[in-house]
């Protein structure tokens, strides 16, 4: 999976090698269930079993499970099979190893966050494959062939202790264990939607698909702070000072595209799954996910036919 590693200035063409892992994963602290999540963060309420930014408008586990969806058909390819938890590989694109749902790297260090938080909400696993690669995880993260030069390779991760066994343990553990299951949503959620609550309320955004929006663009690239801004601009305004959702989802779109096209190289092929978000959710309108369901159009680039996505 391709992840931003370079901030951009997409107003311009300069770039600057300041690794995005470092900006965009923030201090996080450490939650043991969505409704932990919705109690810990600050304007976030548990409504029996919704996620809610506010009484008013709350995100259902549906909205949620739709949102997660849209990222794992981007991440994992067109599937029909729901979250694709077993994926795993050494990718060719200066990341390291990429495996589960969101495609959770060694390199931008979300993978181990993820092992971190299960050792620490599963204590009693004592044969969790991760434990004895979290060293080796560690120094995997620090890697300086990680997203070296702007160039796509595939590392060599035995030069850190990940040997090869690495993968097929991961891809056991999450077709046999519904616990590990469970913390990929949960820190997918932690790392992606968690650490947006600051921007959210700044900008005053309510809507399912406009937050969808955000995740996915935190997932991939993690400068959500910079393109809502240039999205504001766009837009004359942002939701806070009554620009509409849809209005401002439009700009963040067009900004996300033009950031994307900035980065270069395999960041190209990538505008396809802004413009699947667009014809799916903006283009129709489809904010609140109605029905709980959306439908991803066709592209010749990524699906060669409709994706519905329902809960």
């Amino acid at each position: 999976m391709l992840r931003s590693i370079f901030v951009v200035n997409f107003l311009s063409t300069q770039i600057s090698a300041i690794a995005l892992k470092q900006e965009w994963i923030p201090e996080r602290d450490e939650f043991s269930s969505i409704e932990d999540i919705a109690r810990k963060m600050n304007s976030i309420k548990a409504i029996g079993s919704t996620f809610a930014l506010r009484d008013e408008y709350p995100m259902t586990e549906c909205q949620i499970e739709i949102m997660l969806q849209i990222t794992n058909q981007f991440e994992n390819g067109p599937t029909n099979n729901g979250l694709i938890y077993d994926s795993c590989e050494v990718t060719a694109d200066s990341q390291g190893i990429s495996a589960g749902f969101i495609q959770f790297t060694t390199c931008c260090g979300d993978l181990l966050s993820l092992c971190n938080d299960y050792i620490q909400q599963y204590q009693s696993d004592k044969n969790f494959f991760c434990i004895s690669y979290i060293p080796a995880l560690q120094a995997a993260n620090s890697a300086p062939e990680c997203g070296e030069d702007g160039n796509s390779v595939q590392l060599n991760m035995s030069k850190y202790g990940i040997d090869s066994s690495f993968c097929p343990k991961w891809t056991e553990t999450a077709d046999t264990n519904a616990n590990f299951r469970a913390m990929q949503r949960q820190t997918a959620l932690n790392e992606y939607l968690g650490t947006l609550q600051s921007l959210i309320q700044e900008y005053n955004i309510k809507t399912p698909g406009v937050l969808a929006q955000l995740f996915d663009a935190n997932v991939q690239l993690g400068a959500v702070s910079d393109i809502a801004a240039a999205a504001t601009v766009k837009a004359n305004g942002s939701p806070a000072n009554g620009t509409s959702e849809l209005t401002w989802l439009g700009a963040f779109l067009e900004a996300r595209t033009s950031y994307t096209i900035n980065l270069g190289g395999a960041y190209l092929d990538t505008v396809y799954r802004i413009q699947a978000f667009k014809g799916g959710i903006y283009d129709t309108g489809n904010l609140n996910f109605t029905d709980n369901k959306i439908i991803l159009p066709a592209d010749d680039s990524w699906a060669m036919s409709p994706i519905t996505i329902t809960c």
